[in-house]
C-alpha cells in the first residue's frame, strides 16, 4: 500500500500560525479528555517580529503572510491594557503593508520569514487566497473609510514579485479624505 504524502494544515489566530500534519492527528478519547494534538511548525507573530493580524496563504511550498498591526510586547504583559500599536524602527505603517514569505519544505519546527515586497497599500485584517497561482489580498472591512488606505484590494505575482491594484470592491464604501 502506497502513502501519499499529505499536505499541511494551518490554524491562524491574531497573535500566531501552528501547521499540523493531518495525518499524525488520532483522536481517542480516554476518561473524557481529548490528547493534544502536536504542531509540525509554529510561529509567534510578535517573537518573529512580524504583525499580528496578518493574512496567510500557501502558493507551492511557500507560506506568504502580509497585512496586520505591529504591536509592542509588553502591551501583552497586562492582559487588561488593550494592545497599543506601534512604528517599527523601519518606519513602516503602523498597519503593514510588507509581504514575507517562508520555505515550507525546510526541517525547522520554526517558519523563517523573509520580507520581498510591499503592497500599494497596507491591509488591515487582511484576507489572502491563492488562484491560479497568484495571491488576492483584500483589507478587511473597516467601519471608518478614512481609516483605510487604498487600494484595499491587490493582486501579488510570486513569479514576478510583482503587486497590481484590482478595482475596488463595491461593498467598500468610498474613502474619506
Amino acid at each position: 500500500m502506497s502513502k501519499e504524502k499529505a499536505g499541511m494544515l494551518f490554524f491562524g489566530t491574531a497573535f500566531c500560525l501552528v501547521a499540523i500534519d493531518p495525518t499524525e492527528i488520532r483522536i481517542a478519547v480516554k476518561d473524557g479528555k481529548v490528547p493534544p494534538i502536536t504542531a509540525r511548525k509554529s510561529v509567534n507573530y510578535l517573537e518573529a517580529g512580524l504583525p499580528h493580524c496578518a493574512g496567510y496563504a500557501v502558493q507551492g511550498s511557500n507560506l506568504y503572510v502580509t497585512g496586520g498591526h505591529w504591536m509592542r510586547k509588553e502591551a501583552l504583559d497586562d492582559p487588561a491594557k488593550i494592545p497599543n500599536v506601534e512604528s517599527p524602527a523601519d518606519g513602516e505603517a503602523v498597519i503593514n503593508s510588507k509581504v514575507y514569505v517562508a520555505d515550507l519544505t525546510t526541517k525547522s519546527m520554526e517558519f523563517e520569514f523573509s520580507p520581498i515586497c510591499k503592497m500599494n497599500a497596507p491591509k488591515n485584517k487582511p484576507k489572502v487566497l491563492e488562484v491560479e497561482s497568484k495571491l488576492h489580498v483584500m483589507s478587511n472591512f473597516i467601519q471608518m473609510p478614512e481609516s483605510y488606505d487604498t487600494p484595499t484590494f491587490e493582486v501579488y505575482d510570486p513569479n514576478t514579485n510583482r503587486v497590481e491594484a484590482l478595482t475596488e470592491p463595491p461593498f467598500f464604501p468610498p474613502r474619506i479624505p
